[in-house]
């Protein structure tokens, strides 16, 4: 009996640690897919603000015309 319960418990051992792998691994690629976000959201915000400032010097028309 004892000899069954030594055996449970190191299989469970090693699930839990094929568990702490694959949720390291989740992790990480967490991580990379929120730098990704970042960087689109960095490159919309330059877009928007050059949009802006370029709508405002080069004088572009606003709709309003008659």
């Amino acid at each position: 009996m004892n000899g069954q319960i030594k055996e449970l418990q190191q299989q469970g051992s090693a699930s839990a640690e094929m568990e702490i792998e694959r949720l390291k691994h989740d992790y990480e690629r967490s991580i990379q897919t929120v730098q990704q976000w970042k960087k689109m959201y960095d490159n919309l915000h330059q877009f928007c603000v050059n949009e802006l400032l370029d709508g405002d010097h080069v004088g572009i028309p606003n709709g309003n015309a008659a």
